[in-house]
């Protein structure tokens, strides 16, 4: 990973997000690389579908996400399927 992927990941992690997502998440928010169902959810403002996908430590982690997604990541990234779809056909950060 990058610096900025890992200075992401580590700043993902100290305000609560699970540290099996935080390379995920650093790695969507910088290349636009796909995610799992969970995390895909979460960024489309899907929160049923995203509640029912969560594992045990992520389903007590949303409030930590959605300080994430408010505080430390684009907006432009997060929001719809729309916005999903075009960060990641931008390839994230890289792309911009």
């Amino acid at each position: 990973m990058t610096k900025r992927e890992n200075e992401l990941a580590d700043k993902f992690e100290s305000r609560g997000i699970p540290g099996h997502m935080v390379d995920g998440l650093a790695l969507y928010v910088t290349q636009g690389l796909g995610q799992g169902g969970f995390l895909t959810a979460l960024l489309e403002n899907d929160f049923m579908r995203a509640a029912g996908q969560a594992d045990d430590m992520n389903i007590y982690a949303l409030k930590a996400y959605a300080m994430v997604f408010f505080n430390d990541i684009p907006a432009s990234c997060y929001g719809s399927p729309e916005k999903v779809d075009a960060w990641m056909k931008h390839r994230g950060e890289a792309g911009q």
